[in-house]
């Protein structure tokens, strides 16, 4: 209901109650006074009140009756007419209005929100997934940094190894020099210079011309005494025997008869290109392996069976003493300069004696060069100073030392099969004087 209906519904009974009220004392003004004699009269009194009250009592029922009717038609079903319009009205409209609101817009923000609630957890797997994957991707990454950095700290040379590759460089030119330098430059020279020196005396013992030993042993004697005298006499040590030579001898220590002095003494390196080092090492050899040579054979003798075996005896005799001579040579070339490595800065931290150390032209030589690397390097101070809380500078240390420990196996090796070698030529030289028996040494001559 309006408030326009119910405020006109009040209006309509508030009027007719006046109406009412109104009526009643229009009828009682309005009464004749002849009706006061009536009045008087007990009988008429009676009726006429008698009618007055029905008159009045119906009169209260008929407005009763239409306030009633004015109730139930006006207010109860106006009202409920227009609460049922009104209920009506808001059904179709509410309806309406939210099918089209549910439909239209709501059912779609929903379906459109479950979808993106679905999608968003694929979306966030897919995240994650690449997440995952970029980080195994970024340790997979990192971890072959760390391999690549690990290895090049492991493996780029330092001061120790560099040392070692310095020294060792077999084919590498070294001051313009096309054969190289190192350790394999001096021992392919050490080579060359021992078979040198078995040739060249072996020469000598032929009683080749123009030897010390062609004329004979008498005068090879005589040529000897006197490049004793005027070579290595040191009249400081008393009289010899050569009277009054200068007292300022060439060679004054006397090297050639101190072999053990030359091979194992603190100086390893002899510059080759000194003519008195030369001699020194072919005089060792001479005097210790073959201090003089045969009388020539005469050329008659020669024609005869014994001539002939003397030949041959001296030939094996030179095949012998090659041998020894080779071995000999061998260690005494060893200590031939010629590498074109400097090593004094390397001996000297080692504690070796600055007059032990060679410092002179063409380089160290091979004994020495090996001596530095093996022994004297790990005498210095600074050797586990340089190692200490490096692991990688002791594995990088470990191959090095593991190079120079075959270098030096190689070397023993050829040692040994020098030492076979010169045991079965004296042996041989042995049985030439000496052969053994056939078991049959008891037994009476027949």
């Amino acid at each position: 209901m309006s408030a326009e209906s119910i405020t006109s519904s009040r209006f309509r009974f508030s009027r007719c109650f006046g109406v009412l009220f109104a009526c009643l004392l229009m009828a009682v003004s309005a009464m004749p006074t002849a009706a006061y004699a009536q009045c008087e009269q007990a009988p008429n009194a009676s009726n006429n009140l008698s009618d007055l009250a029905s008159d009045i009592r119906a009169k209260i029922l008929d407005f009763i009756n239409q306030e009633m009717d004015f109730i139930d038609e006006d207010l109860t079903n106006t009202a409920t007419y227009e609460m049922l319009l009104r209920l009506y009205e808001f059904d179709t409209n509410i309806r309406a209005g939210l099918s089209s609101w549910w439909q239209n817009d709501f059912l779609p923000a929903l379906m459109d929100m479950t979808k993106q609630l679905s999608a968003a957890p694929m979306d966030q797997s897919r995240q994650l997934g690449s997440l995952v994957d970029a980080e195994l991707l970024n340790e997979g990454i990192a971890a072959k940094q760390h391999a690549q950095v690990e290895a090049r700290r492991r493996y780029v040379p330092n001061e120790l190894t560099c040392q070692v590759d310095s020294m060792m460089r077999p084919n590498a030119g070294c001051g313009g020099l096309p054969a190289g330098c190192g350790p394999s430059k001096v021992e392919r020279m050490a080579n060359a210079m021992t078979m040198g020196y078995a040739k060249e005396d072996m020469v000598r013992r032929n009683n080749a011309i123009g030897t010390t030993a062609d004329k004979g042993q008498a005068v090879e004697l005589n040529k000897l005494w006197s490049d004793f005298c005027t070579t290595y006499y040191d009249p400081a040590r008393g009289n010899q025997g050569c009277g009054t030579l200068p007292a300022a001898p060439a060679i004054t220590r006397q090297k050639h008869l101190s072999l053990p002095e030359i091979l194992w003494g603190d100086k390893l390196t002899y510059d080759m290109s000194v003519a008195e080092n030369r001699k020194i090492f072919i005089d060792v050899q001479r005097f210790m392996l073959s201090p003089t040579s045969m009388d020539p054979i005469p050329e008659q003798a020669l024609n005869t069976a014994q001539g002939r075996e003397q030949m041959l005896y001296r030939r094996s005799r030179n095949a012998r003493l090659n041998t020894v001579y080779n071995v000999v040579g061998q260690m005494l070339s060893e200590r031939a300069s010629g590498s074109e490595i400097n090593t004094s800065a390397l001996r000297l931290a080692g504690g070796v004696p600055a007059a032990n150390t060679y410092t002179g032209p063409n380089g160290v030589s091979y004994r020495e060069l090996m001596e530095a690397l093996t022994k004297d390097r790990f005498h210095n101070p600074e050797y586990i100073v340089r190692m200490v809380n490096a692991p990688e500078e002791i594995v990088r240390e470990q191959g090095s030392i593991n190079a120079l420990k075959l270098q030096q196996m190689g070397d023993i090796y050829r040692r040994m099969e020098e030492m076979v070698v010169m045991e079965a030529s004296v042996f041989a030289a042995e049985l030439d004087f000496k052969k053994p028996g056939e078991g049959r040494e008891g037994e009476p001559d027949e």
